[in-house]
C-alpha cells in the first residue's frame, strides 16, 4: 500500500466549482479549529496488525476451570483458524471465573459478532492491497465459519447462536439450550457475509450467497417494534444496517419496504428539541451508572450503532425519494451533531475519546467519562468513515458539512492502534473509506 497523507486543504477535500446547497433543514455543525490530517499505517504496521489477529485465531479451547485456574486450563483441541478468541473469556476487563453481575458465568465460545469483525478488517485490508496473503486467507477462514455457525434448518434456519454463558461455575457445557439465537449476532453475520459477496472475490460464492439469504429471511421474520429481542432502538437499528447490507447484494421491493418502515420508525423515537438531548434516543430503559440514571440508548457506542443503521439507509434510498431521504439526513444530522457538541473534547482536537454519557435522566451533568473501548470501536469508526465518505458530493450535505464530518472522522480514529489486534475491523474501515476514492 502506498503512503497517504492527506490534509483536508489539499485534494482530500477538493472544493466543488459549482456551489452546492444541502437540501435539508438540519446542518452539520463546525468542527473545532485545528490542522485534521488522515492518519496512516505504514505496511509495517499493518503487517504487525494481521500478525496479531492471526495469533488471536484457532486458540486452544477451554478444558476446564476452577478456583485455583479462574482463566481456564487450555485444551489440547482449538477452535478452527476463522474463529477469534474465545468470547467473554477473551473479551478486555472481563472477569472470567467468578458469577458475574448479570447472575450468570461467562462463556469461552468464539462471539459471531468477534468473527463478523475480524472477517471485516481483514476483507477490507485485502481489498486494500490484494498482495496481503495473510488478510486473504483470513478473510476466506472467517467466511467458512461463518457458514458452518449458520444453523440451516428448523425454527431457528438462518439465525446464529449467541455464546453468552456457560452452564455453571465449573461447567463448560454451552451448547443450546444452555445458549440461544440472538438477532444481534445474526445481523454482524450478515452484514459481513454482504461485504464479502460484493467484494467479488471467488471464494464459496454460491454458499455465501445462501447463507446471506437465509439469514435475511430470518432476520425479516422478526416484528422488529415489538419482539422484546429487539426491544431498544440500537437493536432495531441493527436490523436496517443489515437488511440495507443484504438489499446491495439482492434488491427487493420487500426488503426495501421492510428498511423504510424500520427507519420511518427511528426517526419518531428520535427526540428533538433545543436541549442538549436534542438528537439522542432517550429509549432502552434506564440504567444507573455510578450514582447517575441514564437512558440506555444515550450511551455513546448505542447511539452510534442508530446513526449507523440510519446512515446505511440513507445509502440505499434513491435521490428522488428527496421528502424521505431529507428527513433521514436532517436525523443524521442532528445525531452527529449532538456529538460534535458535547461528546467529543471541543478544547482538545488531539483527544480522541467520547464522552460516555450525555446528561442524566433528571437533567444533571454527568462527569466526562471519556471512553474508548476496544471491542466497540467498530461502531464507532464504521459509521463516521461511512457518512464522510457518503456525504462527498452529496446534494443532502453541502462541501462544508462534508469537511466536519471528516475532520469528526479523522480526530476519532487518531486512536486506531495497529499494535492492538482489536482494532483490525476498525482499520480495514478506516482505510478503505478515507483513503481511496469515496464509495457511492
Amino acid at each position: 500500500m502506498k503512503s497517504i497523507s492527506i490534509l483536508l486543504s489539499a485534494a482530500f477535500l477538493t472544493v466543488l466549482s459549482t456551489h452546492v446547497v444541502s437540501q435539508t433543514r438540519e446542518a452539520i455543525l463546525d468542527m473545532p479549529p485545528g490542522e485534521y490530517s488522515v492518519k496512516n499505517f505504514s505496511d509495517e504496521q499493518l503487517l504487525t496488525l494481521e500478525k496479531k489477529s492471526d495469533d488471536f485465531s484457532g486458540l486452544a479451547k477451554i478444558a476446564s476451570v476452577d478456583s485455583l485456574h479462574p482463566n481456564g486450563v487450555l485444551s489440547a483441541d482449538k477452535w478452527p483458524e476463522g474463529a477469534w478468541g474465545r468470547g467473554y473469556q477473551t473479551w478486555p476487563n472481563v472477569q472470567f471465573y467468578p458469577l458475574n453481575t448479570y447472575g450468570y458465568y461467562w462463556s469461552c465460545h468464539p462471539l459471531i459478532r468477534d468473527v463478523a469483525c475480524f472477517t471485516k478488517g481483514h476483507l477490507y485490508l485485502y481489498l486494500d492491497d490484494t498482495t496481503r496473503t495473510t488478510s486473504e486467507r483470513l478473510t476466506k477462514a472467517g467466511i467458512d465459519y461463518l457458514l458452518d455457525e449458520q444453523i440451516k434448518t428448523g425454527k431457528q434456519k438462518g439465525l446464529y447462536t449467541w455464546w453468552l454463558k456457560r452452564q455453571g461455575l465449573e461447567n463448560l457445557t454451552m451448547e443450546p439450550p444452555v445458549n440461544k439465537t440472538q438477532p444481534y449476532e445474526t445481523c454482524y453475520a450478515l452484514v459481513t457475509l454482504c461485504d464479502f459477496y460484493r467484494s467479488g472475490i471467488n471464494h464459496r460464492r454460491p454458499d455465501v450467497y445462501e447463507a446471506i439469504d437465509l439469514s435475511t429471511q430470518a432476520l425479516l421474520a422478526i416484528n422488529w417494534q415489538r419482539d422484546t429481542l429487539v426491544a431498544n432502538s440500537n437493536s432495531q437499528a441493527l436490523g436496517i444496517w443489515s437488511l440495507a447490507a443484504a438489499y446491495k447484494v439482492n434488491p427487493s421491493k420487500q426488503l426495501y419496504n421492510r428498511i423504510e418502515k424500520l427507519t420511518k420508525y427511528i426517526l419518531k423515537s428520535q427526540h428533538v428539541d433545543t436541549s442538549s438531548e436534542n438528537g439522542l434516543w432517550l429509549t432502552g430503559g434506564t440504567e444507573n451508572i455510578d450514582g447517575y440514571a441514564i437512558y440506555h440508548d444515550t450511551k455513546i457506542y448505542y447511539h452510534l450503532m442508530i446513526l449507523r443503521g440510519l446512515i446505511e439507509s440513507f445509502s440505499i434510498i434513491p435521490d428522488s425519494e428527496k421528502r424521505y431521504k431529507t428527513h433521514v439526513a436532517d436525523a443524521i444530522k442532528r445525531g452527529l451533531n449532538h456529538i460534535i457538541q458535547y461528546r467529543i473534547d471541543r478544547a482538545n482536537t488531539g483527544n480522541f475519546k467520547l464522552k460516555y454519557a450525555a446528561g442524566t435522566i433528571d437533567n444533571k451533568s454527568t462527569p466526562d467519562w471519556f471512553s474508548h473501548d476496544l471491542v466497540d470501536m467498530d461502531k464507532v469508526i464504521e459509521p463516521l468513515v461511512k457518512i464522510a465518505s457518503y456525504s462527498e458530493n452529496s446534494m443532502y450535505f453541502s462541501p462544508a458539512e462534508h469537511e466536519n464530518l471528516v475532520k469528526l472522522a479523522i480526530q476519532i480514529g487518531q486512536g486506531l492502534n495497529p499494535e492492538e489486534a482489536w482494532y483490525i475491523c476498525s482499520i480495514g474501515y478506516y482505510i478503505h473509506y478515507m483513503h481511496t476514492p469515496r464509495e457511492k
